[in-house]
C-alpha cells in the first residue's frame, strides 16, 4: 500500500497497524514495536493526535510494548491513550475502558500492583454502572481485579473477587 498510495496515505498507515497486530499475534512483539511506532507517528502526522485511528494506533503500540516486556513504555503510552480517550470519547466509552484495562495490565507487568488494582477497580466500577454486575465485560473486569489482588498478595480480596466472578458466570452462562 505504501508503494502504491504513498507511505503517508491513511490506508498505508492502517496496513502498518495491521502488520503490527499480526506480529504480536504470532509472538513477535519486539518486531511489532517499531512498525507500530511508525504507524503511530504517521497517523499523528496525517490525521492528527485526536483522530480515532491515531488513538487506536497508540493503544496497539502500547500493547506491543507490553507484550515485548517494555512495561515502562507501555505504561507511558497507555496513560497517554487513556487521557486522550477520556477527553475525546468520555469515561463511559468501551474504547476508554479498553485503554484503562491496558494501563492496568501494564502496571501489573511493571511491578506496580497497587496502581493496577486502582485501575482495575475503576474499570469495574465504570462497567458495572453502565452494563450491570453480570455483564460479561463487567465479569471480566472483576476477574482481572481478582488476579491483580492475587499478584499483590491480597489473597482474601482475590478469593472474594474470584468467588463473585464465578457466581456471576454461573448466573449468566450456567
Amino acid at each position: 500500500r505504501a508503494d502504491l498510495l504513498g507511505p503517508d496515505h491513511p490506508d498505508a498507515i492502517a496496513a502498518k497497524v495491521w502488520m503490527g497486530r499480526a506480529l504480536v499475534a504470532v509472538g513477535r512483539p519486539g518486531d511489532a514495536v517499531p512498525v507500530l511506532e511508525q504507524a503511530l507517528a504517521g497517523s499523528e502526522l496525517v490525521r492528527g493526535a485526536d483522530h480515532i485511528d491515531t488513538l487506536g494506533a497508540r493503544e496497539e503500540y502500547a500493547a506491543a510494548a507490553l507484550a515485548a516486556g517494555q512495561s515502562a513504555e507501555a505504561i507511558r503510552s497507555y496513560r497517554h491513550a487513556l487521557a486522550d480517550r477520556q477527553r475525546i470519547q468520555g469515561g463511559q466509552h468501551p474504547d476508554t475502558w479498553s485503554a484503562s484495562l491496558g494501563l492496568a495490565a501494564a502496571y501489573l507487568a511493571g511491578g506496580q500492583p497497587k496502581n493496577a488494582i486502582a485501575q482495575y477497580k475503576q474499570v469495574l466500577s465504570d462497567r458495572g454502572a453502565a452494563l450491570g454486575p453480570d455483564h460479561p465485560d463487567t465479569l471480566h473486569a472483576r476477574g482481572s481485579l481478582a488476579a491483580a489482588n492475587f499478584a499483590a498478595g491480597r489473597m482474601g480480596s482475590a478469593l472474594q473477587l474470584y468467588e463473585e466472578t464465578c457466581a456471576g458466570y454461573e448466573r449468566t452462562i450456567g
